[in-house]
């Protein structure tokens, strides 16, 4: 709000009235530029802090933006690995039940499983304690994890897991401990 005094002073003498109304007009004129002055430092302000909130506010949109897809990712990946432990645990009981005596049998078996969840499981892959490859269905894939790695991390009770980009897309890999029958139960595959 602005705001100024204007006073007139009548006086006999012309020339030095004159002088006193000229000089008011002048203070009147300092009063009205300091007045603006504040008035202008404080839009000032106010356009600053206009300026933070806003990019405040674009900081809080981008961090929720990134946390959004982080958290759908890993939501994902945990979805995912529930639906991989159910899958092997399905087939370790069809491998039981079925008394799978040779290696034929349990390729056999993992085949009908990758054919029957295609869109699913890219490729199953059952390793004996050495490394070496007993079985496999599905894409042609080399190992994902040392076998040092994985018997460690099972050994600690750790998930054995990590996502891997392939030509049919990105893919959630999971080692599982496994038991076959035959071996008199002690060998354990991956």
């Amino acid at each position: 709000m602005r705001f100024g005094i204007v006073l007139s002073f009548v006086s006999d003498k012309g020339a030095h009235g004159g002088a006193q109304v000229t000089s008011l007009r002048k203070a009147d004129w300092v009063m009205k530029s300091g007045t603006a002055l504040h008035e202008d430092l404080g839009y000032r302000w106010f356009r600053l802090w206009v300026l933070l909130g806003v990019g405040l506010a674009l900081l809080l949109l981008v961090n929720s933006i990134s946390n959004y897809f982080f958290v759908s990712r890993r939501v994902l990946v945990d979805q995912l690995r529930r639906d991989l432990a159910s899958q092997v645990a399905g087939l370790e009981r069809q491998i039981q039940q079925a008394g799978a005596r040779g290696i034929q049998n349990v390729s056999d078996l993992i085949e009908k499983v990758q054919q029957k969840n295609d869109r699913k499981i890219a490729w199953i892959q059952i390793r004996d304690g050495d490394g070496a490859i007993v079985a496999h269905a599905g894409l042609a894939r080399h190992a994902a994890f040392s076998m040092e790695f994985a018997h460690d991390q099972l050994r600690n009770r750790q998930p054995v897991f990590k996502t891997l980009g392939t030509e049919a897309g990105e893919v959630v890999v999971e080692a599982f401990p496994l038991r076959l029958p035959g071996g008199g139960g002690t060998e354990e595959s991956l």
